[in-house]
């Protein structure tokens, strides 16, 4: 848990842009503040992310006054995959889920997924269930341009998830 004194820090990681919303906290926290921070060039063999991500590391380090604050990365549907997974009643544990999920990856995209992080929900046994995927790489450079300002990575999530998971509240 974070202490209350500890800053907030909400970024959209898109294609043209990044949307950052700051939210200071502490006894009295101020309102949310919006910055939009346009993304340069694109990178064809990257759907698009190694431009997001060195604004972000870009706009991370203009800003050493967040040291310390948590970080949310909301990754837009551009950099994401998805596919629908069919229950298995055949796998016993989500280690066997996610090779299920992987081959489902390979078979849809090819071999470019084998380069990808796959993350799925079993929340519903016997459901199919959605799992995405992105470049291994995509997480690593947030997680490392986290770490080097300073930051508390809290979390990365797909705009569809984040969007059901807002929705399911």
């Amino acid at each position: 848990m974070l202490p209350l004194w500890a800053d907030q820090l909400s970024i959209f990681l898109g294609p043209d842009r990044l949307l950052v919303g700051h939210r200071p906290r502490g006894l009295r926290p101020a309102p949310m503040t919006t910055t939009t921070v346009p993304v340069s060039g694109s990178s064809e063999g990257s759907a698009g992310w190694e431009s997001a991500a060195a604004a972000l590391e870009s706009h991370l380090k203009a800003n050493p006054q967040w040291r310390g604050a948590s970080l949310r990365i909301i990754l837009s549907n551009h950099f994401v995959r998805y596919v629908l997974v069919p229950w298995s009643n055949d796998l016993s544990n989500e280690k066997e889920h996610l090779v299920l999920a992987r081959r489902h990856f390979a078979v849809t995209h090819g071999p470019v997924a084998k380069n990808w992080a796959i993350r799925m929900s079993l929340d519903r046994p016997g459901e199919s269930h959605v799992a995405s995927a992105l470049d291994e790489s995509l997480m690593t450079r947030v997680a490392l341009a986290a770490a080097a300002s300073h930051l508390k990575l809290m979390s990365v999530e797909p705009l569809l998830m984040a969007s059901f998971n807002r929705w399911q509240q």
